[in-house]
């Protein structure tokens, strides 16, 4: 257990360090961070609102904008504004670009994806949102103290709402949710952010959901943390 919560702390330095936040407490300044996030407005990642909104809601200067591809003839109207209640900056710590695109057609192209400074990249909505909320996490606390056997909790759920885009069941989360305490940690986890996301692209098969996750999702719906976000 101790190996693996060290495991956890290196990582989290490690991440100070690529945000250059190790470099600030020296050095008395910042190191911007570019984030680009493509997406496919047929599938939005409705995840990214919620941690970017978290993200703008730290010490640090967020800039945040939004583009549309060349692939992209029309917009619907409800993504114009997809990311516009965060703030935006000048001289920012971190800036975010959001780019909608349609996926190319003769290639696999796993959207959304992030692309960080230019260089590395991850796909995959679940990866993209992985990754925000460790920077939120990082930006956010000085020191970060992750538990290993939450840590794992966590991967479980993020699998298997993960799989409910490819026609995977919701059975596991019902029984995840018949438990108060885990209803309420999956309130307050990247867990239920993604589960408000895949919820948020596919209403029409609530229906096939059973009375504890729809009883979750209604109060989610109504939490201050998606508070807005229709």
């Amino acid at each position: 257990m101790q190996e693996k919560l060290d495991a956890l702390a290196l990582r989290v330095r490690k991440s100070r360090e690529l945000l250059g936040m190790e470099a600030a407490r020296n050095e008395g300044k910042s190191h911007p961070v570019t984030l680009v996030i493509r997406a496919d407005p047929g599938r939005p990642p409705h995840s990214a609102r919620v941690l970017v909104r978290l993200l703008t809601s730290t010490q640090r200067r967020i800039r945040v904008t939004s583009h549309c591809h060349s692939s992209v003839s029309k917009l619907d109207p409800a993504l114009k504004s997809f990311l516009d209640d965060c703030c935006v900056f000048k001289n920012p710590d971190v800036t975010v670009t959001l780019i909608w695109k349609k996926p190319n057609g003769g290639l696999q192209e796993d959207l959304p994806s992030l692309t960080v400074g230019g260089e590395t990249s991850i796909c995959g909505e679940a990866q993209v949102a992985r990754y925000l909320a460790r920077m939120v996490l990082v930006v956010r606390y000085d020191e970060a103290v992750v538990a290993a056997e939450a840590a794992a909790q966590q991967d479980a759920v993020i699998d298997i709402v993960s799989g409910l885009d490819e026609g995977g069941s919701a059975e596991a989360l019902e029984q995840v949710l018949a438990d108060d305490k885990r209803r309420k940690w999956l309130s307050s986890s990247l867990g239920g952010i993604l589960l408000w996301s895949w919820h948020k692209r596919q209403q029409r098969r609530t229906q096939q959901l059973g009375p504890n996750v729809k009883k979750w999702l209604k109060e989610y719906a109504s939490s201050d943390l998606v508070a807005g976000l229709l």
